[in-house]
């Protein structure tokens, strides 16, 4: 027989003696703007890889077709990613433009 269920005080997993909001105006991190600016430049650099990748395999360098097509999906999936925080934050954009004040 399973054990009857009993009424348990809701137990908090902050401490009672700790604070949680920072000061306005510190950013502990990177910014947005910052964040974005180097997806895009890891981006750049993923196709420019790519780019080489297949170069020195149709120029007959040591390069081996595996290498070429991982070089190739990398910089095919940073596209993909790049495209889709465009459109969410094209989403975003339009639907705070509909918000009338």
């Amino acid at each position: 027989m399973p054990a009857p269920i009993t009424n348990t005080p809701f137990v908090s997993p902050i401490p009672s003696g700790s604070t949680i909001a920072a000061a306005p105006g510190v950013s502990s991190g990177p910014s947005f703007l910052d964040l974005l600016q180097q997806t895009v430049e890891r981006g750049g650099a993923m196709q420019t890889e790519a780019d080489l990748a297949v170069m020195q395999a149709l120029s007959g360098e040591d390069v081996t077709q595996v290498e070429v097509m991982a070089a190739v999906k990398k910089a095919d999936l940073a596209l993909r990613m790049m495209l889709q925080v465009r459109n969410k934050m094209l989403d975003a954009y339009n639907e705070i433009q509909q918000i009338r004040f």
